[in-house]
């Protein structure tokens, strides 16, 4: 995406790299999202997406749309000996 920027009105996008790292840019500030790593953008943000300078290698992954409401983090009480168990467990 050479001098281009996308902004998605619709929701929120999260990005997953699966091979290669990438370099997101947004109206915030930059990114570097290597695979292991999430990235999730907010509705209305304008960014863009290119790959890390690295030896060769190329870039896939994934990315999922929010149309309703926002990302969000569960729930699931302070982090301690049981580190976010689910309640029934």
């Amino acid at each position: 995406m050479h001098r281009r920027a996308f902004a998605n009105a619709d929701g929120d996008l999260l990005i997953i790299p699966q091979y290669g790292t990438l370099r997101i840019t947004t109206e915030l500030g930059r990114l570097q999202v290597a695979p292991g790593e999430i990235c999730v953008i907010p509705r209305n943000i304008r960014f863009a997406v290119n790959e890390a300078p690295s030896h060769g290698t190329t870039c896939r992954g994934y990315a999922c749309e929010l149309r309703t409401g926002h990302f969000r983090l569960p729930e699931l009480g302070p982090i301690g000996a049981n580190g976010l168990a689910e309640v029934k467990h």
